[in-house]
């Protein structure tokens, strides 16, 4: 919050990254991430990215309400129910956006 520049393990230390890699391994591990969100459930990565671009001009309050309504959403949904079955079937969930 102070625009100093940290290096990256600093970074990791105060929490601000979850992990570091080698430059040379980062494509690789960006499209390990990249798939990692194309497999998953696309109706609450959406949700996500609204609930975050709407962040930085609501207040607490209003926030709360678009984050509620993006929970209920989710958990009301056809993937819901195919990835508890999946985590309990022990196997891949295959979403569709329902």
């Amino acid at each position: 919050m102070t625009g100093r520049m940290v290096e990256s393990a600093e970074a990791l230390a105060m929490g601000l990254v979850d992990r570091v890699v080698p430059l040379a391994e980062l494509p690789a591990e960006t499209e390990k991430l990249a798939q990692a969100f194309a497999s998953g459930p696309p109706l609450p990565i959406a949700d996500i990215k609204r609930a975050l671009t709407v962040s930085a001009t609501n207040d607490l309050a209003a926030q709360v309400d678009v984050e509620t309504a993006h929970q209920l959403r989710a958990f009301a949904s056809s993937d819901a129910a195919e990835g508890m079955a999946a985590f309990f079937d022990r196997r891949t969930a295959t979403f569709r956006g329902e």
